[in-house]
């Protein structure tokens, strides 16, 4: 009897343990994929003489923009060494001067759309969806008067429903931009707010063309100003954002190898940031409302489990806009979606500015600057180096020193330029006299 509770003691210790060791493997597994590592990255620096100005983005471990820092939270490295700045050359996102920005807006026009925005609501997902886009360009325009948008409604002509319908998109429609403040802009929502929605939901081929519109090789000036004289400095280059809002998911034939094909293009168009927007419950949120006892997945909305007008899928939303350095949320209603614009709108204008004198300012040697982030809620590694060039013809001194050279040469051209001309002039004079 003594033996076999031994036997089980040892039998339930050996359980224990493996058992310990599946319950911290399955925590590792359930832990939040969205955490990572908080970041500082230097987005631009310029120079002006011996001064250099630098703007920052910082994000948290949620991939999230931190706009609430002060100037002490801040350190600056030029070439390893760190070096000092004011704090009134320090400027918040509110404060600094943030650079032009060109947004394209692509709003799903699927049938899907004309849904309640939740549960016992008059208003449907495309009224709210315009609803929140407004509050977002109101406050892009309360943030950056340099700021043009173009909202890009997308959808497939649907077999069933709309055969003839739809809504392509192309240069025209990727063209139309409005200044921030522009009423028209405020009149095109209202129109799209009250479209007829039909349509299918293709998320890969608008976004694929609105990455080709934008990109580089199309050369467009407004995306890739370029200097008109040799000597000016090179002009800063506006922000390229697109934001995708799709309450769907690409229900295409061949999506694995559609998608490949997107990635390969956003890849190589590194300097375009795709942010994504799902307009729906989240994955497990679904999977509660039909009893899955597990999170909704694309085979789910394919096989009727769930109805594939409310699955949104949020891996290959999230992993478009990850690829991309972008933001991805998912939103269940109208209000939530205004709340992601903001995330989203802290992305695009969330840039702190800070001014510093170089401590070496030779002319064309390369310098390296870095910045790191140390406070209660954030703690970055120092940056990435963002490389720059002094442009000025050597040092510009003080001003002390600039004017006791002044006074110095107007003394030295005083006695050895115009003293030994008066004497000579008498000397003339005596000259002229004797004869």
């Amino acid at each position: 009897m003594k033996k076999k509770s031994i036997a089980l003691s040892t039998t339930i210790v050996s359980l224990t343990r493996k058992l310990s060791l599946l319950i911290l493997c399955a925590g590792c597994l359930t832990y939040p994929s969205g955490v990572q590592a908080q970041e500082a990255k230097i987005l631009n620096a310029t120079v002006d003489d011996e001064q250099v100005k630098i703007r920052i983005q910082v994000k948290n471990e949620y991939d999230q923009p931190v706009t609430n820092l002060t100037d002490e939270n801040f350190q600056v490295y030029v070439n390893n060494d760190q070096v000092t700045f004011k704090p009134k050359h320090w400027k918040n996102p509110t404060e600094a001067e943030q650079p032009s920005a060109w947004i394209v807006f692509l709003l799903d026009m699927s049938g899907s759309m004309a849904n309640p925005d939740k549960p016992g609501s008059s208003q449907s997902k495309l009224e709210g969806a315009t609803a929140a886009i407004r509050e977002f360009i109101n406050k892009t325009a309360d943030r950056s008067s340099d700021t043009q948008v173009t909202i890009v409604p997308f959808g497939e002509p649907h077999p069933k429903n709309c055969p003839k319908g739809g809504y392509p998109v192309n240069e025209v429609t990727l063209n139309k931009f409005f200044p921030v403040g522009d009423p028209d802009l405020q009149n095109y929502l209202d129109e799209l707010a009250s479209k007829r929605l039909c349509a299918a939901t293709n998320v890969y081929k608008p976004l694929s063309r609105a990455v080709d519109f934008l990109s580089e090789k199309r050369g467009d000036p407004r995306f890739y100003p370029k200097k008109e004289f040799f000597w000016q400095s090179q002009p800063q280059k506006p922000r390229l954002s697109i934001i995708l809002l799709s309450d769907g998911f690409h229900n295409q034939p061949n999506e694995e190898q559609d998608f490949e094909t997107l990635k390969r293009l956003i890849k190589k168009n590194d300097n375009i940031i795709v942010h994504t927007l799902g307009y729906g419950l989240k994955p497990g949120e679904l999977g509660d409302k039909y009893g899955l006892g597990r999170e909704a997945t694309r085979d789910d909305a394919r096989t009727g489990r769930v109805r594939a007008e409310e699955f949104v899928d949020r891996d290959r939303l999230d992993e478009i806009s990850r690829t991309t350095g972008g933001i991805c949320q998912i939103s269940g209603d109208a209000q939530a979606l205004g709340k992601s614009l903001k995330v989203f709108l802290d992305a695009l204008l969330g840039e702190y500015e800070i001014t510093y004198n170089d401590p070496n300012p030779i002319r064309a040697e390369r310098h390296q600057v870095q910045v790191k982030v140390d406070s209660r809620h954030v703690s970055t590694e120092p940056s990435e180096p963002k490389p720059y060039r002094i442009t000025s013809f050597g040092w510009s001194l003080p001003l002390p020193i600039r004017l006791t050279m002044f006074v110095g040469t107007f003394v030295v051209m005083g006695v050895g330029g115009a003293v030994p001309f008066y004497f000579w002039g008498q000397y003339l004079k005596r000259e002229e006299l004797e004869d």
